[in-house]
């Protein structure tokens, strides 16, 4: 009997720990794959949002930016050169990195990500950055494309916006069916022909939403419209 006492207690204690050893795991789990909350003053890292960071996505107002990617098209800029910031130009981000061209060369990457609304839906992007020609040559030039698609993969908007010694551009792409999530894919470039020189050093991307009416206001509305209707008739 004492023996079989014995067993049950130990066996009561084995499975407490194995319990507490799994709640320690999924908060660890849990704090390692983290939404974070804004982003500091200094930005973060893009690897710190990229598969294995320390963050899943961030919430900037809104929206919250997760699902990030980065594929280099060229040898640079790398990915842990490449800092994110809140855009000072709207509700959005900022992408900074060295994309600069000599001569003869070119500097291209893309980062892509996923946007949600928080509530309501998307109806536009806006993107502008700050290249600049250094120098002048055929084929010299700074660039940057955006691409937006749907859940189910299929493009809902699109611009590439080059520059020459004239400067940058902004660009508005407005959603025809407003959405969430949208998935962003944003394309830089900075590229120089012989004797050019071109840079650019931070993109912005921003967002703006539109409500969605709750389905109790949507049912107010209906009983109004009907009461209006209902009067008219007896006039």
């Amino acid at each position: 009997m004492f023996a079989l006492k014995s067993f049950f207690g130990a066996g009561r204690a084995v499975l407490g720990l194995g319990l507490l050893a799994g709640v320690v795991a999924f908060g660890t789990s849990t704090a390692s794959a983290a939404i974070e909350s804004g982003l500091p003053a200094g930005g973060e890292k893009l690897t710190d949002f990229l598969s294995g960071g320390t963050f899943t996505g961030v919430q900037i107002g809104n929206f919250i930016f997760s699902n990030f990617s980065f594929t280099p098209v060229t040898s640079s800029p790398t990915a842990s050169s490449v800092a994110l910031n809140s855009s000072v130009s709207g509700v959005g981000l900022t992408f900074s990195a060295p994309w600069s061209a000599a001569s003869g060369s070119s500097n291209e990457s893309i980062i892509s990500y996923e946007v949600t609304a928080v509530s309501g839906v998307i109806n536009s992007m806006e993107y502008d950055y700050n290249g600049q020609v250094l120098a002048a040559s055929t084929g010299t030039l700074t660039q940057v494309g955006e691409t937006l698609t749907n859940n189910s993969s299929s493009q809902i908007g699109k611009s590439t916006d080059s520059n020459g010694p004239a400067g940058p551009l902004k660009t508005t792409l407005s959603i025809t069916t407003p959405q969430s999530p949208i998935f962003v894919a944003t394309d830089v470039l900075a590229a120089s022909g012989t004797g050019g020189a071109s840079s650019i050093s931070a993109v912005n991307n921003t967002f703006t939403q539109q409500t969605v009416p709750e389905p109790a206001t949507l049912g107010l509305m209906g009983i109004f419209g009907l009461t209006v209707l209902a009067r008219r008739r007896k006039v």
